[in-house]
């Protein structure tokens, strides 16, 4: 896996593995000899990873899950499972008997790892307790597609590594401040908008997603915004971005294009058209490293620039204004 720009990532890796250890000590459940040894030689082998500076596959993460379905059973259960091979190899069935006691899974839990166990075709969601720190309606055709056909609201700073590939959410998704997800999901698809702000470990967006409305990836730490955002029906705010590298040519942005603060973005992209409406605004003050404009930009909104960019930035948008090209430039 290739390194990362920063370490940020890891160290939200490091945080969860503590969390992991605590949520353990905190059961004060004495483990079978097995599932011990079995935890202790997964984290340690976690541990090299970080300390070789290697991002963790999710295969590799997927003990912790196998470890939280286990301390979940009841008692009786247990007893029953006392190695975590015989849990996984049963572990559909005991996460249906969980949610039928009415056993609460905690958002501690991965939630594409749950929904992956769960024969969803044939069972009934909507009573699994295991979905209520989320929101219990999502719907399952048995297509793999998981379909939610309202607002989907991730609750802030919630424990979930990962999401369930080919969600499907009919309106807005928020996942704001969700510091333990690293990608999105493929084959994404939103109705309205999505918000992902503070995802301090999100770096990497599949290029087959698709939102419906804006975009709001403020402070994350992605180097590249994929082609799928090519057209954004909305504004698209990337503020604070310090990683962000690379736009999609030809990007087309219904609203605010907001690049306040991306100190790694060198260019603009070519063919960019910015369509707000009278107040909508495209803001790139102290984008320090950017090299100056395209000739071919369009920008039907007012430009926010700062004293802090390079001259040539400054000069590209005094002639672009001339020609017709930018509506309008505050300047502090």
């Amino acid at each position: 896996m290739a390194a990362h720009p920063d370490n940020q990532p890891i160290q939200s890796f490091e945080e969860r593995i503590a969390g992991f250890e605590k949520e353990i000590a905190d059961k004060k459940i004495k483990f079978p000899p097995d599932i011990f040894n079995y935890i202790q030689d997964n984290i340690l082998a976690l541990q090299r990873i970080l300390h070789e500076g290697r991002m963790p596959t999710e295969k590799e993460m997927e003990f912790m899950d196998h470890v939280r379905l286990w301390l979940s059973l009841q008692e009786e259960d247990r007893k029953t499972y006392t190695s975590i091979e015989a849990m996984i190899k049963y572990g559909g069935k005991d996460i249906i008997q969980c949610a039928k006691r009415g056993i609460s899974f905690s958002q501690w839990f991965d939630l594409g790892s749950m929904l992956s166990s769960i024969q969803i075709d044939s069972f009934d969601t909507t009573s699994l307790s295991l979905l209520e720190k989320i929101d219990a309606t999502f719907k399952f055709p048995g297509n793999g597609v998981i379909r939610h056909e309202s607002t989907l609201n991730l609750n802030m700073r919630n424990k979930l590594g990962r999401l369930p590939d080919g969600l499907d959410i009919e309106d807005d998704f928020n996942m704001e401040q969700s510091p333990f997800i690293a990608k999105l999901p493929k084959r994404l698809k939103v109705g309205g908008g999505f918000a992902a702000n503070d995802c301090r470990a999100l770096y990497e967006i599949p290029d087959d997603i698709s939102i419906g409305m804006s975009v709001i990836l403020n402070r994350t730490p992605i180097t590249i915004l994929p082609d799928c955002f090519r057209e954004v029906k909305g504004s698209l705010h990337l503020e604070n971005c310090k990683n962000l590298e690379k736009l999609p040519d030809n990007l087309n942005v219904h609203g605010d294009l907001n690049l306040k603060g991306c100190h790694s973005l060198k260019q603009l992209p070519t063919g960019l058209v910015v369509n707000g409406d009278k107040d909508d605004r495209m803001d790139i003050s102290h984008c320090t490293a950017l090299e100056g404009f395209p000739d071919d930009m369009q920008v039907n909104a007012i430009l926010s620039l700062s004293a802090d960019l390079n001259k040539k930035v400054l000069a590209d948008a005094l002639k672009l204004k001339q020609e017709g090209k930018i509506r309008d430039i505050k300047y502090p």
